[in-house]
């Protein structure tokens, strides 16, 4: 038998001559479009709009330190503040409610107060509302419900249902409802679902051309902020309709099931529908413990997973705070700002757990006004807030007692200023300050704002990161001196 052999040689000249392996033919460039080409006839297929991102719209926190902590405010996702008893963990997340009202485009804020808690404390409530600049009464804050409705409108609304299934399918009903929230040809736009309902509801609104183009119903909106801001005080308040079905010893575990099974259904909602859930979490210990950490999170593993963003809040005695702080074991007394009464406060540290969705700035520390001259708290202190953000930021050097100011944009200041000058500087009359100004060689300029500005215009990030690195540089090389002062030894 004859084997006959065959060339190759033919084969591989054509192929070499192809016009498709022509050196700028551009077959990836078309392989690539081709590809873009096959996803966009996918979307149409499932009908599915892709996200595009422009730029985030974060929402302040109403305190300067956390505005920092979560790289200039809050944006749509799954926050979680856990901590012991009395870490002020309420008060942050009514704190961050407060601020809220500023945003206009922000509609639903929900408290859910699974607790009973909160619906005994709305004077205090008020009163962190009045700290922030937001003057309001309850019934304002809360609204009154008439027999055919509103009979004023709430500006957050209030439910204690401790019930979490019905937490969980009121969230979703929630979402469901809300319009997607897009990014496209350089604006934002709310997208409804096309059906005859919405058409003749929006009909004045719809932008026909973006709407012709992509599925659903088009119509611009001012910008891309939250459309939803809900508290939820707090997860382990929540009870499982199981609980009722169930041994009461297996109760953990039927709650952990609640939250396996309703995280998953709302948490992909948030960032097309631009809904932020902050949660709060106790900590608790298990005496049983032997080896490792007997704290522990309870509602089981899917709290920490789905979380994007997770706080630890715990309280501190003054000794292991910064500044050295002095007063009565935890609490702290200074005269008032018109030195008429005295002001009580103790101290919160607060560190990053987890951040997916900023830089990870890991620890700050927040003064909570226990007390004012006439006995009312007031949420969390400004003048500290102010004076840390400063500190952290490189903008406030030297002692509490005798700092100096070094501002963005202003240079740094004369002469240093005591602590109650800065502290009138923050919270006094505007027309006590122009006397301090002039003797630290300022021109008269609201201190909390300015700072607040260098948040939204992205300068106050870049400041601490160089703060925090330049000391960790410091400290490193402290360590290379006494290594080698050991070496001579």
């Amino acid at each position: 038998m004859v084997t006959k052999k065959v060339s190759t040689t033919k084969k591989v000249a054509v192929l070499k001559e192809s016009p498709a392996t022509k050196k700028g033919s551009g077959l990836g460039s078309f392989m690539d479009n081709e590809a873009l080409n096959l996803l966009s006839e996918v979307e149409e297929v499932v009908k599915l709009n892709s996200i595009t991102f422009g730029e985030e719209n974060r929402m302040h926190t109403g305190l300067l330190c956390l505005d920092l902590m979560t790289g200039g405010g809050i944006v749509p996702g799954f926050y979680t503040f856990t901590g012991p008893e009395q870490s002020a963990k309420t008060t942050a997340a009514v704190t961050i409610s407060g601020a809220s009202t500023k945003v206009k485009e922000l509609r639903i804020r929900t408290l859910w107060d699974a607790e009973n808690s909160s619906g005994n404390s709305l004077d205090y409530i008020a009163n962190i509302y009045e700290t922030l600049g937001y003057k309001a009464s309850v019934d304002q804050l809360f609204g009154v419900r008439g027999q055919k409705g509103w009979v004023v409108p709430p500006i957050i609304e209030y439910k204690d249902d401790s019930s979490g299934d019905t937490f969980f399918n009121w969230l979703y009903s929630v979402a469901k409802r809300l319009p997607d929230k897009r990014f496209n040809n350089g604006r934002w736009w709310y997208v409804y679902k096309s059906t005859n309902e919405n058409k003749a509801k929006f009909k004045e609104y719809i932008d026909r051309t973006q709407t012709s183009k992509n599925e659903g119903l088009w119509i611009p909106a001012v910008d891309g902020s939250l459309q939803a801001l809900v508290i939820c005080d707090s997860f382990p308040s929540l009870v499982p309709a199981a609980m009722d079905d169930e041994d009461a010893s297996n109760a953990m575990a039927v709650q952990a099931r609640m939250f396996s099974k309703h995280l998953p259904r709302v948490k992909g909602a948030f960032r097309a529908k631009r809904i932020a859930l902050i949660g709060i979490n106790q900590l608790r210990l298990n005496p049983g413990v032997r080896y490792g950490s007997p704290e522990y999170e309870p509602g089981g593993e899917a709290l920490k997973f789905f979380s994007d963003v997770r706080f630890r809040f715990k309280p501190r005695a003054l000794s292991g705070v910064p500044f050295h702080p002095k007063g009565d074991g935890g609490l702290e007394k200074e005269p008032s700002v018109d030195n008429t009464g005295e002001d009580t406060y103790r101290y919160i540290n607060v560190s990053m757990i987890k951040n997916k969705l900023s830089p990870h700035v890991r620890e700050m520390w927040l003064r909570l006004w226990v007390a004012d001259k006439e006995g009312e708290g007031r949420g969390f202190d400004p003048v500290w807030d102010t004076f840390y953000f400063g500190v952290m930021t490189g903008q406030i050097t030297g002692k509490k007692s005798q700092m100096k100011l070094h501002l963005i944009g202003l240079g740094e200041a004369r002469v240093a200023i005591a602590w109650k000058d800065f502290k009138t500087l923050v919270i006094g009359e505007k027309e006590s300050w122009e006397p301090i100004y002039k003797r630290i060689g300022y021109k008269v300029v609201n201190l909390r704002l300015g700072f607040l500005s260098q948040i939204t215009k992205g300068k106050a990030i870049p400041a601490y990161f160089e703060i925090l690195n330049s000391k960790k540089l410091k400290s490193t090389d402290a360590e290379k001196d006494e290594d080698a002062d050991e070496d001579a030894d």
